[in-house]
């Protein structure tokens, strides 16, 4: 169940769109149609037979981080008898009036670009300073658990508000038996969503720390990667 995907300022404001990061989301709030455990064998069977990500899919070793030289709009991917290259987007668009047709074969870009990044890292003195800098939490991650906290807080603050207003005669035991179920399964919901986001944290730092390691090791990239 998700809830605050829209807000209004005003009674007869219009509603506008929330961010996504502080949109509400209780796990398990509604009876399951599956079983948890055979979605998540067909989530398992599903990624053994999804292929990785490549180039030839949207999101590819330079999508997004390429643009012409000329004009400044974003190259686009042309593959021509199995021979990738980019070429500007003004130019595919609207022609030689715009801009000129220059092309960029991938393989020649990633030797640029391997070849480049090597020698800037062989330029930097005291490269296991360099490393230390690493941040260990994305701001995203940290933004996304400090939001989690607060919605646990929120939730914690009304159980407990329940718990005083039955103690004070001001709801039945049957209305505080229901919402202290409703507030416990959202405390569990946001619980394991902050415990999947801090495991899912500490795996990606255990990755760039091997990343790290690897690159001290060496003191070079072995290979070229997003």
């Amino acid at each position: 169940m998700v809830q605050a995907k829209s807000v209004r300022k005003g009674m007869h404001a219009k509603a506008a769109a929330a961010d996504k990061s502080d949109w509400i989301r209780v796990e398990n709030a509604h009876e399951a149609i599956i079983s948890r455990e055979l979605w998540d064998t067909v989530q398992a069977q599903i990624s053994r037979n999804t292929r990785g990500i490549g180039f030839e899919s949207n999101v590819g070793l330079f999508a997004g981080f390429l643009r012409c030289g000329d004009c400044g709009r974003a190259l686009v991917k042309t593959t021509w008898k199995g021979s990738v290259t980019y070429s500007c987007g003004s130019y595919r668009r609207y022609g030689a009036g715009v801009c000129s047709a220059h092309y960029l074969r991938q393989d020649v870009l990633e030797t640029i670009v391997f070849r480049d990044l090597n020698a800037v890292i062989e330029t930097v003195e005291h490269l296991d300073r360099l490393a230390e800098n690493n941040p260990k939490e994305t701001r995203s991650t940290e933004r996304e658990l400090r939001r989690l906290t607060a919605a646990l807080e929120r939730v914690q603050r009304l159980k407990q508000s329940s718990y005083e207003d039955y103690r004070d005669g001001l709801l039945s035991k049957e209305e505080f038996l229901r919402y202290k179920s409703d507030y416990d399964t959202q405390e569990a919901a946001l619980s394991s969503q902050m415990e999947a986001l801090r495991q899912e944290s500490e795996e990606r730092q255990r990755q760039e720390n091997q990343w790290v390691e690897r690159l001290l090791a060496l003191g070079r990239l072995e290979s070229l990667d997003r």
